[in-house]
């Protein structure tokens, strides 16, 4: 690709997202923003990027993800099928979202996670209404939220600002809603 130096952030943007949309991806539009701040941290850069410098932005492929094991504190036994690569299938509590509902991935090695991706497009409401995520070593001590919000629509994004590498991660449901689940259709993790 030539490189886009002579293009602003807002021009830069607009066309990340008419990319992103065009191959099914229903994500946020890219912000200007955003491109300012990934242009501001790479500055001094004259080279072209490389793929295996790209490739660690990508989501874990599911076949990765299927040496991991996956609990939660309801639902337990469905765990697999937020990542078993088929949209139509879903991880639910079955119950009222709630403070205390979780979801750990059991990496069996460190693990950095970026970034984790909720997508509940299939049942739209099932978004966790708050979350925070934190990592521990042996399952049982557990660090402070490494980032904490809410989700606002079926696909949540939660970027870790600072990545920690870890064996465990959990996403821990921290808010309510009544007559909604929380689900997810399809886990996507980005980290190494």
């Amino acid at each position: 690709m030539a490189p886009q130096g002579g293009n602003d952030d807002a021009w830069i943007a607009d066309v990340l997202t008419f990319a992103r949309n065009s191959f099914g991806n229903a994500g946020a539009p890219v912000r200007a923003e955003v491109v300012a701040r990934v242009r501001a941290a790479h500055a001094g850069r004259r080279e072209p990027w490389r793929t295996a410098e790209l490739e660690v932005l990508l989501p874990v492929p599911h076949a990765g993800m299927a040496q991991w094991k996956i609990t939660a504190s309801h639902a337990g036994e469905a765990c697999e099928r937020a990542i078993d690569g088929d949209p139509a299938t879903r991880w639910s509590t079955g119950v009222d979202l709630q403070p205390g509902l979780w979801l750990q991935i059991d990496f069996g090695a460190p693990f950095a996670v970026r970034e984790l991706r909720l997508d509940t497009r299939r049942s739209a409401g099932d978004y966790p209404r708050g979350y925070s995520v934190v990592v521990s070593d042996d399952g049982e001590h557990w660090s402070e939220p490494l980032v904490a919000g809410s989700g606002d629509g079926p696909v949540t994004r939660i970027i870790v600002p600072e990545p920690r590498p870890a064996r465990f991660v959990r996403v821990d449901q921290t808010g309510s809603q009544s007559g909604l689940w929380w689900s997810i259709h399809e886990l996507q993790v980005v980290g190494g």
